[in-house]
């Protein structure tokens, strides 16, 4: 498995609520992605330098890599800001309220 944090920085004229608009209105568009598994929205604390981040659980990394490639140019574009795309290794998961533990090779 692997686990990509993608962090982008939001422009300078957005604030907490209009990007938390954006990421509801984005949603519908992950469903379905083939090899993703799971995707957190989420974004900084700090209100002074906000930036927007994807959480993503692959299955796959060259889906995942094609998927970045396609996606960097729009974040760009729609951000001004080149994202920063990072993937880890991940062997396992808790699932804290099931205590499942998946182990992967």
């Amino acid at each position: 498995m692997i686990t990509a944090i993608v962090k982008w920085k939001a422009s300078s004229d957005m604030d907490r609520e209009e990007l938390l608009e954006k990421f509801k209105a984005s949603a519908a568009q992950y469903a379905g992605t083939e090899h993703m598994i799971r995707k957190y929205f989420a974004f900084s604390r700090d209100k002074d330098a906000l930036w927007g981040m994807g959480i993503y659980l692959w299955d796959d990394e060259s889906a995942a890599q094609a998927f970045y490639e396609r996606a960097r140019p729009i974040i760009k574009a729609e951000t001004g800001f080149e994202p920063e795309v990072t993937l880890y290794d991940t062997p396992m998961v808790l699932e804290n309220l099931t205590k499942d533990l998946q182990v992967f090779d």
